[in-house]
């Protein structure tokens, strides 16, 4: 199995501590190869973002993307990044576009053309109507 996926690096004899990681770096760029050609063929995309504080008391904001087709969502998760310590929405925006740019090679134009939906946890840094996310967005 594992010469018919291609892991590189993959001990061949046993397991070691890194096995696992090596098949997982080799499914996020399958999977991330996948986004792509879907957000390159459907019409339009949403997203949705979450903070989540880990035990260690750090933000990470989870950006998930939905391709949308003949009324059917599919989701994927687009990124997950560690939050700086900011209070206004520009460190998301930046977050969001730099995921949409790197990692679905959207250009801007093709932002403005396919995202409809933007969803987020009810902070006002997401929702705010002065300064939030979706100002800026």
């Amino acid at each position: 199995m594992y010469s018919f996926i291609n892991v590189p690096n993959f001990p061949n004899n046993h397991w070691s501590k890194g096995s696992a990681w090596e098949i997982v770096k080799c499914l996020a760029i399958v999977e991330v190869e996948d986004l792509r050609e879907k957000v390159k063929q459907v019409q339009f995309i949403s997203l949705s973002l979450y903070k989540v504080i880990v035990v260690e008391n750090i933000y990470w904001v989870c950006i998930h993307l939905y391709n949308v087709e003949n009324h059917l969502c599919e989701p994927h998760l687009l990124a997950v990044h560690k939050m700086v310590k900011s209070s206004n929405s520009k460190n998301p925006f930046k977050l969001v576009i730099s995921s949409l740019k790197d990692i679905a090679r959207m250009d801007d134009h093709a932002i403005a053309k396919k995202l409809m939906c933007v969803g987020a946890d009810g902070i006002a840094m997401m929702q705010g109507h002065r300064n939030g996310l979706y100002v800026y967005l």
